[in-house]
């Protein structure tokens, strides 16, 4: 009879601590989460969610935001996905990861960075951008080397 109660006790432990790390927060969650709701055009929602992680951050610009997101839709035609130019770790409490948003006409650059201070993470900036292509170009003309 011990030995069964202590085998479940251990097996309820073990799935008590499995659970507690898989609900945990990281800075990949935060961005499926914001993408999935972003996929939906749920633009409001998605924001909202991201900017709730820091009480730090002026909650006036998300209205702005927004409205360049359903601005994209007007001028960009449909969404259609999302892929992951870089990512880059500072330390173990900075990430950054820039994303290429394809739209129907054109891609778009957004730059998300989090930020973790203890053990929680949060986005600190939320950068976008349609000149992609722009850039994608100043970089290739800056790393030519003529002699």
């Amino acid at each position: 009879m011990k030995k069964t109660t202590l085998l479940s006790l251990a097996f309820l432990l073990i799935c008590m601590i499995l659970s507690s790390k898989s609900m945990a927060q990281t800075n990949e969650s935060l961005a499926d989460s914001f993408f999935k709701d972003f996929k939906e055009k749920k633009y409001d929602i998605a924001i909202k969610n991201l900017f709730k992680t820091n009480k730090f951050l002026e909650k006036s610009d998300f209205s702005k935001i927004v409205a360049k997101f359903k601005a994209y839709d007007d001028i960009l035609g449909k969404y259609k996905g999302k892929e992951i130019i870089k990512s880059k770790k500072v330390g173990k409490s900075v990430i950054t990861n820039i994303y290429m948003l394809r739209y129907e006409r054109q891609p778009v650059r957004l730059l998300l960075t989090f930020y973790k201070s203890e053990n929680k993470w949060m986005i600190f900036n939320l950068n976008i951008a349609d000149k992609l292509i722009e850039e994608v170009e100043d970089s290739v003309i800056k790393s030519l080397h003529y002699e």
